[in-house]
């Protein structure tokens, strides 16, 4: 359940990134979101609507990364990647994470990029963030995440 008045807060804080080639054609594209399933699960924890809508301005949810065949293995990925890490830190947030299937075998890709990656149904703690409740994949999915450095 989302909170009254969230969808519209939620689309303010969507990213969605493109990469095109010299032909101005997509061969990349990079989506991230407000995490609502983290927000429902603050929201069944205790935290009031507006606090649960509150984690959209500091954790961010990549819920796709896709590059065309013809534009694999020329960094497209690992630069879109990189430019929604960029994005993300310059607005302040604290933590941008996902998901892939453990049948596509990304942990390398994602560890290369500064991400922890969690092996299929490893909890993975929120509480750097006081939140009082863990995530976790499904059996067939790794999650991966990367936190803003400390200072």
């Amino acid at each position: 359940m989302r909170p009254a008045g969230c969808d519209q807060a939620v689309t303010t804080v969507c990213l969605t990134l493109a990469a095109t080639n010299e032909h101005d054609h997509v061969v990349g594209v990079l989506s991230a979101t407000a995490p609502g399933t983290i927000m429902g699960m603050a929201m069944e924890n205790g935290c009031t609507p507006t606090q649960a809508g509150t984690l959209s301005l500091f954790i961010a949810k990549i819920h796709g990364l896709a590059v065309a065949e013809h534009g694999r293995g020329q960094g497209v990925a690992s630069a879109l990647l990189k430019r929604a890490w960029q994005v993300y830190q310059q607005l302040g947030y604290l933590l941008l994470y996902g998901s892939y299937e453990t049948a596509r075998d990304l942990s390398a890709f994602y560890s290369r990029h500064g991400y922890t990656v969690h092996a299929p149904g490893e909890m993975f703690s929120l509480e750097r963030m006081a939140l009082p409740f863990r995530l976790s994949a499904g059996p067939d999915e790794c999650l991966f995440a990367r936190w803003r450095p400390r200072h």
